[in-house]
């Protein structure tokens, strides 16, 4: 008969040889499951038949190896799992599954050494990886991290690697070799090409000037030659995306200072375990295609992170290439071979293909440097999934927060007082992204071995994820989309959110208490409450929500609104027709389909079209972006307000027209409205602290990825002894709202489960 135990050893323990010592004695009475040697304490799960466990604990008890002592073993019955293999889940912290989702961690050094070491036998093998590093999230099953639970497991050991693993070589246990281990391949004008000519042929494909599909351990990728405006061009085509930037890999930080100015903290990110995607400032516009960065004066840039992407830059002359995730405008990031190469088969001029199982897709994570530190735009591959432990808080049953409509997370908070964030998911505007959506709910749920008792949304009854959750049969939360931008604020500095602070929440819409689009919002939070005490002045947003990338409409509305004449040329910089114009001035007189909207990023679309910069977003925050990447950033200048607070708009704007009319530099004109506005965000917060006493400001949106209107905010709060709040571990953009609406109802249902009030409604499928 098969059982499992469960064992915990105390004593004086040398972990690296009790570890070999157990490993051993399991493997020589041929059972499975796994030892975590801690500090003060061992784990042990053994699986197998009743006789050779009371072997395998004789010998651990009464023969212990001579340098550790065991003082106590405590033995406790568990169910069976029908596990095949013994293996070391980690050497120096208690296992514990809730706080225990892997990430993906690039390759270490010591794997890089192999896989370029020709007397090693991992020489050129694409999948060299140790219990360190390697692709665990993208492969995991079901936790713990083993081999068993990760599609690693599919492929069995030879006997070269079994022999290994009997000698005690751990390492082996992850990666198995390249006789074993997963293969990769290439597909090419129907014929296909495997080991080390795979790489040769791809790294021809990108010399040739084409395109490339390219499957990493995380997502597939489209590949090629960053120098080539043609292959660019293609890439472009293929993703339908026009404007946004696309990122680079280069092979060395050589070969990126060529281009980009480098700091000494932007070189240890880029060289970091993670290998996240870095914005850099674009020192050389040249050096790459000028369609490449679309005009903006940043680019993202990274490393090889895994020994595939080793390869393919070892294999030929490349040294910076254009890596893209391979998903059109819209879809969720690709993992799955079928379905890549029919997508793309007839598109691409070659796949690169390998056989390990990609069973969480996830895509790159971009960070950029605020004050020295690192500022997340998209917490992804390498930093998350992530979590965030409250303070001070009691019991609270488990909570899944569902986050938003764009760029989505999901968040679980679990009774051991952890908020646990699932990486970027993208816009739920597809069935093929919802769908991973709600994969990932099913996921989390599993990993960390929870039943969620209570839910939490937006308020915005048009958001998938707000459907998902009423239609879930258990009793929901609802809090406003800024508010919970707040709180995931709070919570990323780890303040508890009852704490008293100003929220300024600039973003591109949220629905708002008064049912208009919100986005530019002053909100004062203290006690579990919340009260907008301030807003950027309303527009209106001419036309339907379809039309909302057709910033022209923003401009007129904002030129109208601001009392400046129709027939003022500046109207010319919208390139509109006198027709388009006559109903634009219908729509805003009558408010027929003309919601009003106090959002920032909407602000900086209508400033875009009337400086003639752009007359289509493609993007949300294509104009919040751009707009800074414009900026001359060493004009510190101001336009002169009768008075700086955020309801002086009508004169900004009417400084801006005056501006245009004098033929001033739109670079200056940018930083002058840059300038402006971050001073009066700072002086519209020092009202509010005059008459609150509250002096914490915390900044939350996507409108803050504008690094350049946040450090001039940071300033401006600065010099009127504010404290400013800023994130620390998550992305300012929607992706913290699954936090925000998380830890506002494990708050609330830690004080008392059954209360409702203005800003949170408890709902039951019941009720």
């Amino acid at each position: 008969m098969r059982v499992r135990k469960k064992i915990i050893i105390s004593g004086i323990i040398s972990c690296k040889s009790f570890i070999s010592y157990v490993f051993s004695k399991a493997k020589k009475c041929k059972l499975s499951g796994w030892i975590n040697a801690g500090n003060d304490s061992t784990s042990i799960e053994i699986e197998g038949d009743n006789a050779s466990i009371f072997e395998f604990l004789s010998n651990i008890y009464d023969d212990p190896n001579r340098i550790s002592r065991v003082a106590n073993l405590d033995l406790a019955d568990i169910p069976v799992i029908n596990s095949e293999n013994f293996y070391v889940i980690d050497e120096k912290t208690n296992h514990n599954p809730v706080e225990s989702v892997p990430r993906d961690i690039a390759t270490c050094d010591n794997c890089l050494d192999n896989l370029y070491d020709e007397h090693s036998e991992h020489y050129q093998y694409p999948f060299v990886a140790c219990k360190e590093c390697g692709p665990k999230y993208s492969t995991i099953y079901s936790l713990p991290y083993t081999r068993e639970n990760s599609s690693i497991g599919e492929f069995k050991f030879c006997d070269k690697c079994t022999n290994s693993i009997d000698k005690g070589i751990f390492d082996v246990y992850f990666s198995n070799c390249s006789e074993c281990g997963p293969k990769a391949w290439l597909i090419e004008k129907n014929k296909t090409y495997y080991k080390q000519e795979c790489f040769n042929r791809s790294a021809k494909i990108l010399e040739n000037n084409k395109v490339l599909l390219f499957k990493s351990t995380n997502c597939f990728y489209l590949c090629a030659n960053a120098l080539s405006v043609k292959a660019i061009d293609k890439i472009r085509d293929i993703k339908n995306r026009k404007d946004k930037p696309l990122t680079v890999m280069v092979n060395n930080i050589e070969e990126a200072e060529k281009f980009t100015f480098i700091s000494d903290t932007e070189k240890e990110l880029l060289k970091s375990s993670e290998k996240p995607i870095v914005m850099l400032k674009i020192k050389d516009p040249n050096y790459l295609a000028h369609n490449v960065a679309n005009n903006f004066n940043k680019i993202g840039v990274m490393l090889p992170s895994n020994p595939l992407q080793h390869l393919l830059f070892s294999s030929g002359r490349l040294k910076v290439l254009v890596m893209s995730s391979a998903n059109k405008s819209g879809r969720a990031i690709e993992i799955d071979n079928n379905n890549a190469e029919e997508t793309y088969k007839d598109i691409v001029d070659g796949i690169l293909l390998h056989d390990l199982n990609i069973c969480n897709g996830s895509d790159d994570s971009i960070v950029a440097i605020l004050k020295d530190e690192k500022y997340f735009l998209r917490l992804a591959r390498g930093y998350a999934p992530n979590y965030i432990s409250l303070n001070s808080i009691q019991p609270y049953p488990a909570v899944l927060a569902c986050g938003a409509y764009q760029n989505s997370t999901i968040a679980i908070a679990t009774s051991d007082g952890k908020v646990h964030i699932s990486p970027y998911t993208g816009d739920l505007n597809t069935a093929n992204v919802f769908y991973l959506y709600k994969r990932n709910i099913i996921l989390f749920c599993k990993l960390l071995n929870v039943t969620p008792e209570y839910a939490v949304c937006d308020m915005n009854p048009d958001y998938l994820s707000t459907r998902y959750v009423q239609n879930l049969r258990i009793p929901y939360f609802q809090v406003q989309h800024h508010y919970a931008h707040l709180l995931s604020c709070l919570a990323d500095n780890k303040l508890p959110v009852h704490t008293p602070v100003i929220g300024v929440i600039f973003d591109g819409s949220g629905f708002g208490d008064d049912q208009t689009v919100w986005g530019g919002e002053f909100l004062v939070s203290r006690d579990l409450k919340y009260e907008r005490v301030a807003n950027i002045p309303v527009f209106k947003m001419i036309g339907i929500k379809d039309k909302e990338f057709q910033v022209h409409r923003l401009g007129y509305s904002l030129l109208h609104k601001s009392g400046i004449d129709p027939k003022h040329p500046v109207y010319k910089n919208l390139k509109i027709s006198s027709e388009k114009e006559k109903m634009f001035s219908n729509l805003i007189n009558t408010g027929v389909g003309s919601p009003l909207t106090s959002s920032a990023g909407k602000l900086f679309d209508a400033v875009a079209s009337i400086l003639g910069i752009i007359k289509y977003s493609s993007y949300d925050e294509y104009s919040v972006l751009y707009l800074e990447s414009l900026a001359n950033i060493n004009n510190w200048d101001v336009y002169k307000l009768s008075r700086f607070n955020i309801n002086k708009m009508n004169e900004l704007i009417q400084f801006i027209v005056k501006d245009i009319e004098n033929n001033i530099a739109i670079p200056d004109i940018l930083a002058k409205f840059h300038n402006t506005l971050a001073k009066m965000i700072a002086f519209t917060c020092y009202d509010i602290n005059f008459k609150t006493k509250i002096s914490t400001v915390a900044l939350s949106g996507s409108v803050w990825m504008n690094l350049l209107l946040l450090t001039r905010t940071i300033e401006e709060l600065e010099k009127l002894n504010l404290n400013v709040l800023t994130h620390k571990n998550i992305s300012t953009n929607d992706e913290g709202l699954s936090l925000g609406q998380a830890v506002y109802a494990a708050y609330k249902l830690s004080v008392q489960k059954d209360q409702t009030s203005n800003n949170i409604c408890i709902n039951s499928i019941n009720s």
